[in-house]
């Protein structure tokens, strides 16, 4: 059965939904090894710039923890649902 461009796209878009999910997870979940393996090999190559925190994937993951160990909590659950995936390349 040969496939579609529509059905690349959609599998190619489930797998970034995936890779952005469980990479956030990881972070809600103080999974701190499993969350950096999502990014750039490279502390310098990465950039996160979110509402409490801007610069790089290394230094958000330490203020991640400093935030988790000083509210004594392991983690804050983030609703990562739906993830809007969109592509130059799809109409």
């Amino acid at each position: 059965m040969l496939k579609s461009k529509h059905d690349n796209y959609a599998l190619e878009r489930l797998k970034v939904e995936q890779v952005v999910v469980t990479e956030r997870y990881s972070r809600d979940t103080a999974q701190w090894d499993k969350m950096r393996a999502f990014w750039h090999p490279r502390d310098e190559q990465t950039c996160v710039k979110i509402t409490w925190f801007n610069g790089t994937i290394d230094g958000h993951i330490e203020g991640s923890k400093a935030m988790a160990q000083k509210s004594g909590l392991t983690g804050v659950k983030h609703t990562i649902l739906p993830v809007d995936v969109t592509s130059s390349l799809h109409p």
